[in-house]
Protein backbone atom coordinates (compact mmCIF):
# COMPACT_ATOMS: atom_id res chain seq x y z
CA UNK A 1 0.00 0.00 0.00
CA UNK A 2 1.14 3.25 -0.81
CA UNK A 3 2.29 5.85 1.37
CA UNK A 4 0.69 9.26 2.51
CA UNK A 5 3.83 10.76 0.75
CA UNK A 6 4.06 8.65 -2.35
CA UNK A 7 0.23 9.94 -2.82
CA UNK A 8 1.01 13.16 -2.39
CA UNK A 9 4.07 12.90 -5.24
CA UNK A 10 1.36 11.17 -7.83
CA UNK A 11 -1.08 13.83 -7.35
CA UNK A 12 1.75 16.62 -8.05
CA UNK A 13 2.77 14.91 -11.22
CA UNK A 14 -0.60 14.50 -12.28
CA UNK A 15 -1.34 18.10 -11.68
CA UNK A 16 2.01 19.58 -13.91
CA UNK A 17 1.18 17.32 -16.27
CA UNK A 18 -2.65 18.47 -16.42
CA UNK A 19 -1.47 22.13 -16.47
CA UNK A 20 1.52 21.16 -19.10
CA UNK A 21 -0.86 20.16 -21.52
CA UNK A 22 -3.92 22.23 -20.82
CA UNK A 23 -1.27 25.15 -21.80
CA UNK A 24 -0.20 23.54 -25.13
CA UNK A 25 -1.22 26.12 -28.12
CA UNK A 26 -0.24 23.60 -31.22
CA UNK A 27 -3.43 21.74 -30.01
CA UNK A 28 -5.91 21.16 -33.49
CA UNK A 29 -9.05 19.63 -34.44
CA UNK A 30 -10.02 17.72 -37.48
CA UNK A 31 -13.27 17.39 -38.22
CA UNK A 32 -14.49 14.08 -39.52
CA UNK A 33 -18.05 13.02 -41.00
CA UNK A 34 -18.08 10.58 -37.59
CA UNK A 35 -17.13 13.57 -35.54
CA UNK A 36 -13.82 15.76 -33.76
CA UNK A 37 -10.72 14.65 -33.17
CA UNK A 38 -7.88 16.57 -30.97
CA UNK A 39 -4.82 16.26 -31.83
CA UNK A 40 -1.09 18.03 -31.95
CA UNK A 41 1.79 19.48 -34.46
CA UNK A 42 4.94 18.47 -34.15
CA UNK A 43 8.38 19.42 -35.62
CA UNK A 44 10.73 16.76 -36.29
CA UNK A 45 13.33 19.22 -37.52
CA UNK A 46 14.85 19.31 -41.12
CA UNK A 47 17.39 16.78 -41.15
CA UNK A 48 16.49 14.44 -43.68
CA UNK A 49 19.37 11.92 -42.44
CA UNK A 50 16.89 11.29 -39.86
CA UNK A 51 13.64 8.77 -39.93
CA UNK A 52 11.26 11.31 -39.18
CA UNK A 53 11.92 14.89 -40.54
CA UNK A 54 9.57 17.96 -41.41
CA UNK A 55 6.01 19.12 -39.42
CA UNK A 56 3.08 16.20 -38.76
CA UNK A 57 -0.13 16.17 -37.29
CA UNK A 58 -0.54 13.59 -34.32
CA UNK A 59 -3.95 12.10 -33.68
CA UNK A 60 -3.88 9.36 -30.77
CA UNK A 61 -6.31 6.88 -29.79
CA UNK A 62 -8.68 7.20 -32.45
CA UNK A 63 -10.89 4.55 -31.93
CA UNK A 64 -11.04 2.54 -34.96
CA UNK A 65 -13.42 -0.81 -34.18
CA UNK A 66 -15.54 -1.70 -31.11
CA UNK A 67 -13.35 -2.98 -28.09
CA UNK A 68 -12.83 -6.79 -28.13
CA UNK A 69 -15.04 -7.73 -24.95
CA UNK A 70 -17.95 -9.80 -24.11
CA UNK A 71 -19.33 -11.47 -27.69
CA UNK A 72 -16.94 -9.57 -29.43
CA UNK A 73 -13.72 -11.32 -28.13
CA UNK A 74 -13.32 -13.83 -30.74
CA UNK A 75 -15.48 -12.22 -33.54
CA UNK A 76 -14.48 -10.41 -36.57
CA UNK A 77 -13.97 -6.63 -35.53
CA UNK A 78 -17.23 -4.27 -35.86
CA UNK A 79 -16.13 -0.73 -37.09
CA UNK A 80 -17.67 2.01 -34.91
CA UNK A 81 -20.36 3.64 -36.65
CA UNK A 82 -20.60 6.98 -34.17
CA UNK A 83 -17.75 8.77 -32.59
CA UNK A 84 -20.38 11.47 -30.81
CA UNK A 85 -17.80 12.84 -28.52
CA UNK A 86 -14.70 15.25 -28.87
CA UNK A 87 -12.04 13.13 -28.37
CA UNK A 88 -9.25 15.24 -25.65
CA UNK A 89 -5.39 14.17 -26.30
Amino acid sequence: MPTLAVKYIFIVVALVLNVHCAQRNDLIVATTTLGELIGFRVNYGSDRAQLYYGRADVFLGVPYVKPPIGPLRFAVREFKIIISFLLKI
